[in-house]
């Protein structure tokens, strides 16, 4: 039985806000970090209750007495919220056997939901226009401004399938000839990573396309300068000399012709989501990157994952497995099905602890249509 008849509707991406029909209430301001970082904690996993020592494990892994840190806080979080006029007579957080859960009675929607069921439409129908709502839904990072270690990865991950998004988008764009609109694009995403290697050529493709040339020499000067300075090359000592980026995108200075209205994703592996490679080529990949352990400051992980089912039910279970590895996913990751019932996914971190995090954003997606927790094995390998 829902609450009230009051649906509330929270904002991730951007500014931590919940909005009713009335009003829009800014909780980062209200609850503070810690507290705006576990309340979003229990709605990014709103499905299903969370144990303590999940809880625990997540924020208070350092704490001399952690159970007590747990109890403390979500106490202070109860009262807090109800401080709050719109919510004074309701209870977010209830108590379940052996942890907690967000009280499945209240109405509400979550935006990176909606986010990712646009990203996933738009691989699915192969039209642009829910990429497009995807990311006019994106206001800013994950819950910009509050810092804590979960956050962090699902934070990258929403900017690079946005940074993805944006690009598809203007590729369109640019094929039916609107590089006004493709520059709009391409500057609101650039704003995320000003050196995404893909969103420059783009970006550079479209000021010429719209006739900017001297813009387009000078934003190449200004990020040739940029890699220089962050990442110790140059785009032209790798390569990327001006009038290659020009004959790679397909375009010279005289290029005005425009291309047929297309309303569909770009033809390339797909909008987001890994690289996917047969198992001869996973080895290799798994073989290359433990002869290099220790030349950068991330480690490489493979991540079995296995398909606990029968076989009426396997292939249904797994293309609902591959959905979700497409939407939570970069193209820098690869994937590789490596039995009928198994896959193996190489992954990349700053972090160690961020396997944990991965894992349970999987198990997570994919509780939202099997309740059973025992389909998925997951088993982690360091390279």
């Amino acid at each position: 039985m829902l609450l009230d008849g009051v649906k509330y509707s929270f904002q991730l991406l951007g500014d931590f806000s919940v909005s009713t029909e009335n009003t829009t209430i800014h909780l980062r301001g209200l609850l503070g970090n810690q507290l705006s970082s576990l309340f979003a904690y229990f709605l990014c996993n709103h499905t299903q209750s969370v144990s303590k020592e999940k809880i625990i494990d997540t924020f208070w892994q350092d704490s001399e007495n952690p159970a007590n840190a747990l109890k403390f806080a979500i106490f202070r979080l109860r009262n807090t919220l109800k401080k709050i006029d719109e919510f004074k007579d309701i209870d977010w957080i209830l108590t379940v056997n052996g942890g907690y859960q967000i009280n499945e009675n209240i109405s509400f929607s979550l935006d990176i939901d909606a986010f990712e069921q646009n990203i996933l439409d738009a691989k699915q129908k192969n039209d642009i226009s829910y990429l497009e709502n995807a990311v006019n839904m994106y206001q800013g990072s994950f819950l910009d401004g509050i810092d804590a270690d979960w956050i962090q990865v699902d934070k990258g991950y929403y900017n690079s399938v946005v940074i993805e998004a944006s690009a598809d988008i203007a590729e369109v764009l640019l094929e039916q000839g609107k590089s006004a609109e493709a520059i709009a694009v391409l500057e609101k995403s650039l704003n995320y990573d000003e050196l995404d290697e893909q969103l420059v050529s783009l970006y550079i493709k479209a000021l010429i396309q719209n006739k900017k040339y001297n813009q387009a020499m000078q934003y190449y000067q200004y990020i040739n300068q940029k890699y220089l300075e962050i990442l110790g090359f140059s785009l032209e000592s790798s390569g990327k000399k001006f009038e290659t980026i020009l004959s790679e995108q397909g375009v010279s200075l005289n290029d005005n012709k425009k291309s047929e209205n297309i309303n569909r994703i770009p033809n390339k592996a797909g909008v987001s989501g890994p690289m996917i490679v047969n198992p001869e080529i996973m080895k290799a990949l798994c073989l290359y990157e433990a002869n290099n352990v220790g030349r950068s400051d991330t480690y490489a992980f493979v991540l079995k994952i296995s398909v606990k089912a029968d076989k009426e039910q396997l292939k249904s279970i797994k293309e609902d497995l591959l959905s979700i590895l497409n939407v939570s996913f970069r193209k820098s990751d690869v994937l590789s099905e490596i039995d009928e019932d198994c896959f193996e996914l190489l992954l990349k971190f700053r972090n160690v602890e961020d396997t944990e995090i991965i894992k349970k954003r999987i198990l997570s997606r994919f509780s939202k249509k099997y309740e059973q927790d025992n389909i998925l094995e997951l088993e982690w390998r360091k390279l």
